[in-house]
């Protein structure tokens, strides 16, 4: 179990000054926003595994937070929370690519958003994967049932054009050399 707090709001507007508690427990999360004099604003639970500990938490310039943990079991992995300014978490924007960042003319790639919520990419497309046939910049807003919203990062994906060139080789008859044309130029070695 372990607690940690935050001095959030405007330092300038007494009105708008808070403090943030987060606490660990065995069964999940606890954020809990009080006004300067103590009174509660709101709280928020988030179930996670048992094994796990928020480590630290930041105030972001939305308002909402950060929340920076670790599980620990058979495997050790770090994670990270993002939520709203009343402490809801907000949907995994994370995006999935099966293929390459960077390929050639007629070859594709799979952007696929976390399963489980609504979706809107860039291209208008409102599916959770789509395939990229040209070069861009995609990102996908996510929208979980209450009507949370998250935007992936954006992920830029370069496409070389077909290259229009014609190469003929052939060898010229009795003569030891070889005709090389590349549109349309001719060359002999």
């Amino acid at each position: 179990m372990g607690l940690h707090c935050k001095y959030c709001g405007n330092d300038t507007n007494a009105q708008d000054s808070c403090l943030v508690l987060l606490l660990s427990t065995s069964n999940g999360l606890a954020l809990h926003k009080v006004t300067s004099s103590g009174d509660s604003l709101w709280t928020q639970f988030h179930n996670r595994p048992t094994t796990g500990a928020a480590t630290r938490f930041e105030e972001c310039t939305d308002r909402g937070f950060v929340i920076v943990g670790q599980f620990n079991g058979t495997v050790s992995y770090g994670y990270i929370l993002k939520t709203d300014s009343l402490g809801r978490l907000l949907p995994d924007a994370t995006v999935d690519i099966s293929g390459q960042m960077e390929f050639c003319f007629g070859d594709t790639t799979i952007l696929t958003a976390t399963i489980g919520y609504d979706y809107l990419w860039s291209t208008g497309d409102t599916t959770q994967s789509i395939l990229v046939t040209t070069g861009g910049n995609y990102f996908v807003t996510v929208t979980d049932s209450i009507g949370l919203q998250a935007i992936s990062d954006s992920i830029s994906i370069l496409v070389h054009t077909q290259s229009n060139q014609q190469f003929h080789i052939f060898q010229t008859p009795f003569i030891q050399a070889l005709h090389l044309i590349i549109n349309g130029a001719s060359m002999i070695r």
